[in-house]
């Protein structure tokens, strides 16, 4: 056989059939560390026996963590946070983004990322001032159901 840059299509294909593509096989063989996965709350279908697990491990992030490292203000992050429910999916999405952007197996550009992100998110509606001289109510919307063809 010749060498890879001067092998045909037809030899590369041959080749890439001979070889053992097990997992094994694929597996990233640098040493680098497995990415982990992070958990994914969807606040739509969690179920209640999942919930206050999720909704723990985001208030220690929120309250813990991301709050006091940026000393983020009331304006943007009221104590009432979790009555929120806009909030509490952006946080929740930060959340998960920041678990993988930190995460060791990361080739570094998930640090910038996330902080270009957290950036972005602080301009969406769910972080515009609210509640900073205590919690008030948003008032929800229900949709009409539309017709069934349109």
């Amino acid at each position: 056989m010749t060498s890879d840059d001067d092998m045909s299509i037809e030899e590369l294909v041959a080749s890439l059939e001979d070889d053992n593509w097990s997992d094994d096989a694929l597996a990233d063989r640098s040493g680098a560390p497995q990415l982990v996965t992070p958990t994914v709350v969807n606040w739509r279908t969690i179920n209640e026996e999942d919930r206050p697990e999720a909704c723990t491990a985001l208030a220690d992030w929120v309250v813990n963590w991301l709050v006091p490292r940026y000393a983020l203000q009331r304006k943007l992050i009221p104590d009432c946070w979790y009555q929120h429910p806009s909030m509490v999916e952006e946080l929740s999405a930060l959340h998960t983004a920041w678990v993988v952007a930190f995460d060791e197996a990361d080739g570094g550009f998930g640090p910038i990322g996330w902080h270009e992100r957290f950036a972005l998110a602080r301009t969406r509606e769910a972080f515009k001032e609210k509640c900073a001289e205590g919690h008030r109510e948003v008032p929800s919307r229900v949709m009409p159901q539309p017709p069934a063809t349109f």
